[in-house]
């Protein structure tokens, strides 16, 4: 194969990579579950700077449910919880310490929790996914028109088991992300209603013990009635 055809395959593989692997990232920011990847659009005011969050804090993940921001200076906490909130609104900011033993203070961070996925939540993320995808798709299929003009002229002389070779590496790559993509949206989804479904549960949970409350109170109150009565 032409070294020119190897070096435009590589870089459309490339070209095309990236488009997914963008993908990932704008899909990593349709929180569901808590990911450091999200803050990676977060750029935090420090000493007339824009600073990343990772240069300004230590950021943990203990559940799904929530982030912690550990700020390496305290007076970092509003500018961090601001800066966040930018991004991502919808996240639910708390303010919460923990003592060290070792110093005898304590020591300050905020944390981050995720939204529940209600139902117009839900809908909102899968909007959000189709949109994202059909962005990254669309992106695939001009590349790739883009990129057969730019082979046809090198294809030129070849044999046709030359150019059939050229042509099977070209759609495989063009093939390899395209799945990427609908696997990645089709995860992505999974990963919405499995939130969904975890929020439906919590609901039933908190029904359930709602109306055991009630009936135990009523149970309470009817021994009362009971007892009152006897005394009559």
């Amino acid at each position: 194969m032409k070294l020119e055809l190897e070096m435009t395959l590589t870089e459309f593989d490339h070209v095309l990579s990236g488009y997914t692997a963008l993908l990932n990232l704008r899909l990593m920011n349709l929180c569901v579950k808590a990911e450091a990847a999200a803050l990676l659009a977060v750029e935090v005011p420090f000493k007339g700077e824009k600073k990343r969050i990772e240069d300004v804090a230590k950021v943990a993940i203990p559940t799904d449910e929530y982030m912690e921001i550990y700020p390496l200076h305290e007076d970092l906490i509003e500018p961090i919880t601001q800066s966040v909130l930018e991004v991502h609104p919808e996240f639910k900011p708390s303010r919460e310490s923990v003592h060290i033993e070792e110093q005898d203070k304590d020591y300050r961070f905020v944390r981050f929790t995720m939204p529940e996925v209600d139902a117009n939540r839900r809908d909102l993320l899968n909007s959000g996914v189709d949109a994202c995808v059909s962005i990254t798709k669309a992106q695939l299929d001009a590349s790739k028109q883009r990129y057969m003009l730019r082979l046809t002229p090198d294809m030129q002389g070849l044999s046709d088991e030359e150019t059939d070779e050229v042509k099977k590496q070209f759609d495989k790559y063009y093939d390899m992300n395209m799945e990427l993509t609908n696997t990645s949206s089709d995860e992505k989804k999974k990963e919405i209603e499995d939130g969904y479904q975890r929020y439906l549960t919590k609901q039933q949970e908190k029904e359930q013990a709602t109306q055991e409350q009630s009936a135990a109170e009523g149970e309470d109150a009817k021994k009362i009635l009971d007892t009152n009565k006897k005394k009559e």
